[in-house]
This record gives C-alpha cells, structure tokens and sequence, in this order.
C-alpha cells in the first residue's frame, strides 16, 4: 500500500491557457488547487505603480491645504452634461474609484466649473485605484491633456510617448507601447479644457476613437461645446463636481486664521448667515464656494488682514472683482518674508516684488508654448531660436578663449623657459583666434539643430554604465538619431579643426609668408581629419555606455535636473578623454610619421603641439558639447546665466522654482512645473496679451 507522501506526489497539472472544460477521470484525493500565474509584465507594472503612487503621495501631500477642502460630486445623465436636468445626491470624492469600478462602459468624465478641484480629484483616484489594484489590474497614471495637440498626434501616440518620457522604462518607447495597446495602463486625462478652444472638437473625436478606457476631466462649458460639434463620446458615464455650501465655509474657514483670539472670519461669516440675499453677501459666498477661491481667500486672509473687507461693495462690486482682487494679492501673501512661518534653515526670501516679475515671464512662456507644464530644460525658449544659437555661441567662445589662455599659457613656459610675457601674449593670441572659431562651429551646430528639430535637447535617460550588473540591459536607441547626432558633432568638430589652422596660416600669409597659404589648406585638411575621427571615437564610446536611468531617480523635476547634472558631467568626462587622447595620438603620429612634412609642406607644429591639442580638445570639446548639446548645458547657458543676466529669471533659478511649489504657487506633474491653477496663469499672463519674449 503506498505511503501517504507518495499518493501526494502523484498528481494531474495542466497550466497556459487553456480554452475548455478540463476534466479529470478516476478518484479525486485531497483538495484541488487553482493557481493563477502572474502575468508576464507582472515586474514592469509592479515597479510602474509603486513610482506612479510615490509620485502622487508626495504631490498629495503639498496640496494639503486643498486636500482639508470637503468636495463632492454627483452622477448626471448624458443629456445633463449638454445642459439638461438630472442629478442623484451627492456622494464623497472618495467613493469615484469605486464608482468608475462599477460602470458598464468603464469611461468616466468628470465635469466641473474652474477652481472646483478636478486635479485633486484624479489624484485621488489615482492613489485609491493603486490601493485596491490587483497584480494583473491596469496601472492608473495621470496625464495633463495641456500638451496633447491632437491635429498633430493621435490620442494613443500621444499616451506612449509621454508614457516613456514621464516615467522611464527599461525598454524605453517599446515597453510604453505593450503596456498602452495591451490596456495595462488606465489613462487618467485632466484638463480636456487646457487643449486649445479650436481642438476641442478634434479631441473629442480622437478620443471617442480611442475604444479603452479612461478617465477625463473638463470644465462643463468646454465640454459642452465640444459636444455640439463633434457629437456624444460613446460609452462614457458623466458625474459633476459641485462647490461648497455655506456649511462647509462655516467649518473651514475659522481653521485657517493666525490671528490670536478671536476670529476674523466670524463677522463675515456671521453676515453671510443672516443676510445672504444682501448683494455683497450674496457675491462673497459664490466667490467662496469655489474651492480655489476659498483657498486663495485662506492665503490672503491668514495673518496681517481682516476679512471682511471683502464685504465692501464700493472696492468689489461684483464677483468678478472678487476674484481678480484674490488672484492679486494671492502672489504678495505668498512671497511675504516671514521667517517665522518657515522650517529652520528654509526660509528663502526674494527681492520685494521681483518673483511675480519672473512668474509673469514664465507664465508668458507656458501660454507661448500652448500648454500648462513648464519643463526646466526648455527654459531657453524664452528667447528665439536664433537667440538661442548666439548665446550657445557667445559662452562657447568665451569659455574656449579661457581655455586656450590657461592651457596654451601653461605649455608655452614648458619648453625652453620661453618668457611669461611672451607666453602670456602667445596664449591670448591664440584665444583670439580659437574662442570664436569655436563659437561659430558650436554655435552653426546649434542652428543646424534646431532647423532639424532638435535645437531643445530632451533630458537624457540614459546613465553610463562601465560594467552590467545581472539583469541589467543597455537601452535601446534609435539608429537613425544616433547617426544624425555623430554626424553633427563630426561636422563641427572637423570644421573647427580646419579653421583653427587655415586661419593661422591666414596670418602669416598677411605676414609676408607666401607659402603658408597652401600649407593652412594641407594643415587645415590633416586637423579637420584628427578632430573628425577624434569626435566620432568619442561619441561612438558614449553611446556604447549608454544605459536607463534608474526611474526612482526621475520622478521630481529637481531630481530629473541632478541626475541629468551627473550623467552630463559623466558623459563629457568619457568624450573629453577619448577625444583628447585619440586627437593627441594622431597628432603625435602623422607628425612622426611625415618627418614634419606633408605633402612637400612643413608642418608648423611639433610634438609639444600635439600635447596641447589633446589637452584643450578635451576640455574645449567636453564643454562646447554640453553646452550646446545636452539638456543640463543648455539649462545652465540659459536658466543660469543668460535668463539670469537679462533679467527674466533670477540667478537662483532651480531654488526659485522649488520655493515656488513651496509656496503653492506651482506644483508638479512628472517631470515638469506647473501653475498652480489655470486662473493663476491667465492672470500673470492673459491669453490675449502679446508676448513680450523676444524673437
């Protein structure tokens, strides 16, 4: 008779897929077990929704001033998003996961007037959803529609793209794909009202295309418009955000005084209860039943005023008034120094009245760039492109015309104890001649660039990887961007090199030397070779480092600005040495080689020439890539010294920008800054006001 282990070793398993019935025939012994596989994504999406919530926690909890607002909302039919009647009793925000669970059709919109709280709703939902969410449930992730232009981009392209820039992902482009064409990803769109009035139609078409599952958020008249000319979004449910009532105001309001003893909001409060139907009374509480406005009303009204001015109808007549003077003086209250109400070793004042001038410079930057977000690394266009170009090519020369002083000056005194002054004089020759050279060939670059699209460098993804860990894979890349972008930094590099001797041939040509004109050609044509395979060695060793940034590392924008500040400063380490040490080497070569000629022509340079090359190629050429050509060097030629220096930005411009967020003047969204609220933007720079950037 068998052991009892070995009756429990003998067993039927069938596991994949299987499309039927299975059967079993004989005696069943013992208990039968299902066990469910995870799915085969199963670690990209686990290590998807834990950077998703880490994000979104951290956001939730710099908006706890909005988060103590009590908000509500109520399902209404189709007909009553198109302005008809219908509506159940209002139900807590919190219970809209659960709500979207449980619908049929699994599309939600969410509608609601400006101010009302439709972010912090999806924020919310977000979290909630990843609280309850399965192994194998789609992941939510919050996307801002402000950037979606849907006359150029479908919504599904749109979702992968910035899928892969917002949170990247080891296979980069390609994972963002499977996860959003197999609906492991649950699209949460806000701001349907942030696209442009003209797309509002196309994007309701695309969107009524797109057959998956959503979430989208817009205020009721943009909305409502769109419905008319594009028709019904299939299969969506409607609900509706409602503002606060008087109640609400009654609890809140007195929580948020700094003043000792009584409350100052009492009397208004009071006056709203027992007059409401007075005009002023009547005007303030439908300003304040606003979330937004209730917010800023708690700023503005926290310390050093007294409330009830607002209930003075001959400054505010009407809510319009009530609303612009809130919106006015929301910025002032913010920026007030007062080092009491900030952590130890925080406090970070600006000069009086200074910020709102740089808000209303970025502001007018994000209205010019039709969106709402604010990206660090695009801060260069606040100028015009060809703007752009001059300034890369201004500090590019500059900072190579340092260079070439200190290292020709250095090895000028090496040998045969040449005088200081002479050297000195031979350095700064040499500066005059190579700094704008060099800042014509990185400058042209940059122009080039920008005519093939690539003049705003995105933040780099990619790490330099020395040697793999298990499991770890180099990123993908597009071949074609690859080659375009070896190409460009060969092109420059080589006529660098042939103008920085052609040219000194020039002058001893104007020097009475005949012959140093065919000579500047054949050295001309020997550097440009030198400086050519120099860079395309260099750039050939980077790419081949090249790796995913660590996701965790990317989720704030100040953190995207480091990590980028030490993946650039690591990159321009490996080119500068590849490209000083092979420059250097085929400089000592074909002047070892040629015996000092070439081509029946002296070579006007000798082996110590070699070293210097080396040394200022790898610094000059190091810096002048970065500055021009990366993300980081383009944020510190423009949001670092040139914005700064003009008066745009100030010279603390990361430091600013976080203060911001602070402040509760911006918040995040991914990578990127964003205003606090549309209102606040359209105030500091109305859509109908010409920008003042120059062009």
């Amino acid at each position: 008779m068998p052991q009892r282990d070995e009756q429990d070793a003998i067993h039927n398993e069938t596991s994949g897929h299987v499309g039927g019935d299975v059967h079993h025939f004989g005696a069943v012994h013992g208990s039968v077990h299902f066990t469910r596989q995870p799915p085969e994504d199963a670690p990209l999406l686990r290590t998807l929704a834990r950077e998703v919530r880490v994000r979104w926690e951290l956001e939730e909890r710099r908006r706890l001033v909005l988060q103590e607002l009590p908000m509500r909302w109520y399902s209404a039919p189709a007909q009553a998003s198109e302005g008809g009647a219908g509506r159940d009793d209002p139900r807590e925000v919190g219970e809209i996961a659960r709500f979207f669970r449980d619908i049929a059709p699994r599309r939600l919109v969410v509608l609601g007037d400006a101010g009302v709280g439709k972010s912090v709703l999806c924020m919310r939902f977000v979290l909630t959803t990843l609280e309850r969410r399965s192994p194998d449930d789609a992941v939510p992730v919050l996307y801002s529609l402000g950037s979606w232009n849907p006359s150029a981009m479908s919504l599904q392209d749109w979702l992968i793209e910035r899928l892969s820039k917002d949170y990247p992902l080891p296979g980069g482009v390609a994972d963002a794909r499977n996860l959003v064409l197999d609906e492991k990803v649950l699209p949460v769109l806000d701001g349907f009202d942030e696209i442009p009035d003209e797309l509002h139609a196309a994007a309701l078409r695309h969107l009524g295309e797109y057959r998956k599952r959503f979430v989208l958020t817009s205020r009721t008249c943009a909305y409502r418009e769109a419905l008319r000319e594009a028709g019904a979004l299939p299969d969506a449910e409607v609900v509706v955000l409602t503002e606060l009532d008087r109640d609400d105001l009654a609890a809140t309001l007195p929580s948020t005084t700094a003043f000792p003893g009584a409350d100052p909001w009492e009397p208004v409060l009071r006056r709203l209860r027992e007059a409401p139907d007075e005009p002023a009374c009547a005007e303030l509480a439908s300003v304040l039943r606003n979330p937004l406005m209730m917010s800023l009303a708690r700023t503005v009204y926290r310390r050093h005023r007294e409330p009830d001015e607002l209930l003075d109808t001959a400054r505010f007549p009407t809510s319009a008034a009530l609303q612009a003077h809130l919106l006015e003086e929301f910025l002032p209250t913010a920026y007030r120094n007062e080092p009491e109400l900030w952590p130890k070793g925080q406090h970070r004042p600006w000069p009086e009245q200074r910020p709102q001038h740089w808000l209303a410079h970025l502001a007018r930057h994000v209205r010019d760039s039709r969106g709402q977000e604010l990206a660090w690394w695009r801060v260069g266009e606040m100028l015009g492109a060809g703007t752009r170009s001059l300034v890369i090519a201004l500090l590019s020369a500059l900072v190579i015309a340092v260079l070439v002083t200190v290292v020709h000056g250095a090895i000028y005194l090496v040998p045969g104890g040449r005088p200081p002054l002479w050297s000195l004089a031979e350095a700064l020759r040499d500066a005059g001649f190579n700094g704008p050279l060099a800042g014509f060939a990185v400058g042209g670059a940059h122009w080039i660039a920008h005519l093939a699209g690539r003049g705003i460098p995105e933040p780099s993804r990619m790490r330099l990887l020395f040697r793999a860990s298990p499991g770890e894979q180099r990123l993908p890349r597009n071949g074609h961007w690859l080659a375009a972008r070896a190409l460009l930094a060969v092109v420059a590099a080589a006529l660098f090199g042939f103008a920085a001797r052609f040219t000194e041939a020039v002058v001893r040509a104007l020097r009475h030397e005949p012959d140093a004109l065919l000579g500047g050609w054949v050295e001309g044509a020997l550097f440009a070779a030198m400086f050519g395979a120099g860079t395309l060695i260099a750039v050939g060793a980077v790419s081949l480092l090249e790796a995913p940034v660590d996701v965790r590392t990317t989720a704030e924008p100040i953190e995207l600005l480091r990590s980028n500040r030490r993946i650039t400063l690591g990159t321009v380490a490996v080119f500068a040495v590849v490209f000083g040490i092979v420059v250097a080497l085929t400089g000592f070569a074909a002047h070892a080689l040629s015996g000092g000629s070439l081509w029946g022509f002296r070579l006007e340079w000798d082996v110590w020439e070699a070293v210097r090359l080396g040394l200022l190629s790898s610094f000059g050429g190091g810096i002048s890539i970065a500055l021009g050509f990366t993300a980081w060097g383009q944020w510190i030629a423009f949001g670092r010294i040139w914005l700064p220096l003009v008066g745009r930005l100030p010279w603390r411009t990361a430091a600013f920008l976080e203060d911001a967020r602070d402040r509760q003047v911006l918040r995040t969204h991914g990578a990127h800054y964003q205003f606090r609220h549309e209102r606040l933007l359209s105030h500091l720079a109305p859509p109908d006001r010409v920008s003042a950037v120059a062009r």
